[in-house]
């Protein structure tokens, strides 16, 4: 409700009567969009109903549950850990976490942790005080800083270095950061969201992530689901980009014919929603005939078959247990002379991975296993190798 006679008391009624927000003329067309943006997001999701919300678009359950989680943890001050593979929409969640917070006033700063180098990031994220390094001319406010009251984004934490992990641990814990150059600490009031494609269990091991600052982190986690394993949401997507990119490029809108929606349900989506929306503006700047030129069609293929793409150059017999391995490397040495010892290896590695996926139905994690490795390690050495999975339930 706007007025240009705003009380307390017609506020009051206003809201007991069902209004989202009460706005007092003048106002600032910013300040509508936002009370806008705000009250859509707060609209229960219908089931069956194709949920938009800050850029997160489908009808599948995935989709559901994970407006849900939203729901379930905005109203919280404590850390959220946004974690999925890449392209699944991290920042689209963290976004709509902020939204719907009671910080949604305040500024939304993301900061992506493994794009900028060790130094610039301390900067970046805590500011610098006058002189602290050459080329310091003035006090500069971090990101932290400049968040004052709202939501520090962290994207891509697991590649934070471990000395900026203690700081941020600090920060999350005492709520106070210390510039570069400065020993007087500075109050923040901030809420702090994390996002991962890392296994950051398997980094704790490692050694390369901070247990401490995993638990703390890991108060309030959502999980995104790849593109994969969202039911029916490929073709909505793909609609959706095409509208989107028609009114952008001032395109004709068209609709996707059914075989090239049924390409795009057949392919695995490495790439998650990030590559299907590249796809689509693909298809939108050279138009709907293009589509039969995508590689992405090359690498159909029938839902029944677990695995595929061939080995290239000769055989290698099944290897079930050292004394095997050893006896393929040796052939393998013994028909292509001019490979190197790197060649030979990822020639009986692909094998190794094809022949235990075949054995698995196809199954991801029970292959992962098979072979002693992580679900992760895995997914990136079928891209490595070129090894393409059908959808199975893992």
């Amino acid at each position: 409700m706007m007025s240009a006679f705003g009380t307390v008391e017609s506020a009051v009624r206003a809201v007991q009567a069902g209004a989202f927000d009460f706005i007092v003329k003048p106002f600032n067309i910013e300040d509508i969009l936002r009370v806008i943006r705000s009250a859509w997001l707060a609209l229960p999701a219908k089931a069956g109903c194709v949920a938009m919300s800050e850029g997160i678009v489908g009808e599948s359950q995935a989709v559901q549950d994970i407006l849900e989680s939203i729901r379930m943890v905005a109203d919280s001050d404590a850390p959220v850990l946004v974690r999925g593979e890449s392209g699944t929409g991290k920042e689209l969640v963290a976004r709509a976490v902020h939204l719907r917070s009671p910080r949604r006033s305040a500024p939304l700063m993301p900061i992506n942790c493994a794009a900028i180098p060790e130094p610039l990031l301390e900067s970046e994220l805590f500011g610098y005080e006058k002189g602290a390094f050459s080329g310091a001319a003035a006090r500069h406010a971090g990101k932290i800083e400049a968040a004052e009251g709202g939501t520090v984004f962290l994207d891509e934490i697991g590649d934070m270095a471990p000395t900026l992990q203690a700081k941020v641990l600090r920060a999350l814990e005492e709520k106070v950061i210390y510039p570069v150059g400065s020993t007087t600490a500075v109050k923040t009031d901030v809420r702090f969201v994390a996002a991962t494609n890392r296994d950051l269990s398997e980094a704790i091991r490692a050694g390369h992530f901070r247990e401490d600052l995993y638990f703390r982190l890991n108060v309030l986690t959502i999980q995104l689901p790849p593109l994969r394993e969202r039911e029916g949401d490929v073709a909505v997507l793909a609609n959706h980009f095409v509208e989107l990119f028609s009114q952008k490029y001032k395109r004709p809108e068209f609709l996707l014919d059914d075989s090239t929606l049924e390409q795009m349900q057949n392919y695995p989506w490495p790439g998650n929603v990030r590559e299907l929306r590249n796809v689509v503006e693909k298809l939108v700047l050279l138009g709907p005939a293009a589509a039969s030129q995508l590689p992405w069609i090359a690498l159909e293929r029938s839902k029944d078959r677990a695995a595929s793409a061939p080995m290239d150059g000769p055989s290698v017999p099944e290897i079930e247990n050292p004394a095997e391995l050893t006896r393929a490397i040796v052939k393998h040495a013994e028909m292509n002379p001019s490979d190197g010892l790197s060649d030979i290896l990822k020639t009986v590695e692909r094998h190794v991975i094809v022949h235990t996926l075949n054995r698995c139905d196809g199954n991801r994690t029970e292959a992962a296993k098979a072979l002693g490795v992580s679900y992760k390690t895995l997914f990136n050495k079928l891209n490595e190798h070129g090894i393409h999975v059908q959808t199975r339930a893992d």
